[in-house]
């Protein structure tokens, strides 16, 4: 019976085995350092709400959100992968994919003032069942302001040229508040008192698009000024 090859090594036996101890250990730490960021985006996801069409209208949360997420990928990259397991680099790789599109999912609400559209989130309620279109309509009425409000609030804008796209979009809806919308109420079988709350509504929307359509103009016209002033003359 051949003996147990580490056995057989002589005078390299005890340095062979420290190595190898030394190495599961590692192996095993970062295992736990994975299963402990799994534990982490496992609490987050209990936290935050997945993405959802009318989780778009309450973005209270959004910094928070962000924040969290941008910690857990912290970790997760940090964890040394020339110690880690195989089954522990499969664990990690999924992490990241996970993070990676939740984090896709929401930072370009902190990016991109033109997805705030209230009126491509009104165009599809019209293609709703009837009877679930007035509710919806008057859901989405009723968080325009702080839809907006959020927008303002969150957004940290590098590609300012996203704020004139934004503000084509407002006024997009604008014209679908003015046009399309209203005629689609003349076909649905309204009350008197129904029509008027929901021209009411219409009427409180259209201020609050106007209000974001401002912000979103200033803010483009405002740093293209700037970077007028601080060019050098003759240019």
């Amino acid at each position: 019976m051949k003996p147990f090859p580490l056995l057989s090594a002589g005078p390299l036996f005890p340095g062979m085995v420290l190595l190898f101890v030394f190495s599961v250990m590692t192996a095993c730490h970062s295992d736990r350092e994975v299963d402990r960021v799994g534990q982490r985006f496992q609490q987050y996801q209990r936290q935050f709400p997945a993405r959802q069409e009318q989780q778009l209208l309450s973005l209270a949360d959004l910094p928070e959100r962000l924040d969290s997420l941008q910690r857990i990928l912290e970790v997760l990259i940090q964890v040394d992968t020339h110690t880690i397991s195989t089954a522990g680099k499969q664990e990690r790789l999924l992490l990241l994919q996970q993070l990676e599109r939740e984090w896709t999912n929401w930072e370009p609400y902190r990016s991109n003032p033109s997805l705030y559209n209230l009126g491509g989130l009104l165009k599809k309620q019209l293609v709703e069942a009837e009877g679930v279109k007035v509710d919806s309509l008057h859901h989405l009425f009723d968080k325009a302001e702080t839809y907006y409000q959020y927008a303002q609030r969150n957004l940290l804008v590098s590609d300012i040229s996203l704020y004139r796209l934004a503000a084509q979009k407002q006024y997009l809806t604008l014209e679908f508040l003015r046009g399309e919308l209203p005629d689609s109420l003349d076909r649905m079988p309204l009350s008197h008192q129904e029509r008027a709350d929901l021209d009411e509504k219409i009427g409180q929307t259209r201020r609050i698009i106007k209000d974001y359509l401002a912000f979103c103009e200033s803010s483009f016209l405002n740093h293209r000024d700037s970077v007028y002033q601080g060019e050098p003359p003759g240019r």
